[in-house]
């Protein structure tokens, strides 16, 4: 073998356990819907599900508790928890949430989506919330932006800078959000153990 030039510097000669070559084994799903807007749905639905599996684990003994979940009542259809994971300390953790289409892919579920973080949690109540960037390591409201002198399908950056300063203001009220197409939010929450 030798190098393919192709930017490695190097033939590509690994070895797998069994000796031969590696080898990627994928999955091909195919799916067939009437409508762009229904193949749209059934795309992220089934992307979801593929990139989020379950761990499957087994008991001995017949389980207590035959359905749970850690949400008083379902999300939106087109929001999802992304990450909720303590932080820095026992009453305090990050959380994540993103909308799941983009802008046009569906009617309905491309549409920007108000969710109420107060009292979504079955086991904890938030009660206050700050947000973060997306890589969780400054407060939003501190960022300076930097302004480009374009207009996008949103907006101007200064229309989109005042409409994500209301939606800052509206959380520090009563602890809703909102999330627009394929955006993803980060918060660091206080939360309240029931």
């Amino acid at each position: 073998a030798r190098d393919d030039a192709l930017g490695l510097g190097e033939a590509l000669q690994e070895k797998g356990s069994d000796g031969r070559g590696l080898v990627v084994k994928v999955t091909h799903w195919f799916a067939a819907d009437q409508s762009l807007s229904s193949a749209s749905r059934r795309r992220r639905e089934l992307a979801n599900r593929r990139y989020r599996e379950p761990l499957i684990g087994y008991l001995t003994a017949e389980p207590k508790v035959k359905r749970w979940s850690g949400l008083r009542r379902p999300l939106p259809e087109n929001v999802q928890v992304v990450t909720l994971d303590d932080w820095r300390g026992p009453n305090t953790k990050l959380l994540r949430l993103e909308h799941l289409y983009q802008t046009g892919e569906h009617p309905a579920l491309s549409q920007p989506v108000t969710v109420a973080l107060g009292q979504m949690f079955a086991t904890f109540d938030i009660l206050g919330a700050m947000e973060l960037s997306l890589a969780a390591n400054q407060y939003l409201a501190s960022m300076q932006r930097l302004q480009w002198r374009t207009t996008a399908a949103g907006g101007s950056a200064a229309q989109n800078a005042a409409r994500e300063a209301v939606e800052r203001r509206q959380l520090d009220q009563n602890l809703t959000v909102t999330l627009r197409p394929m955006q993803l939010r980060t918060f660091v929450v206080q939360v309240q153990y029931l």
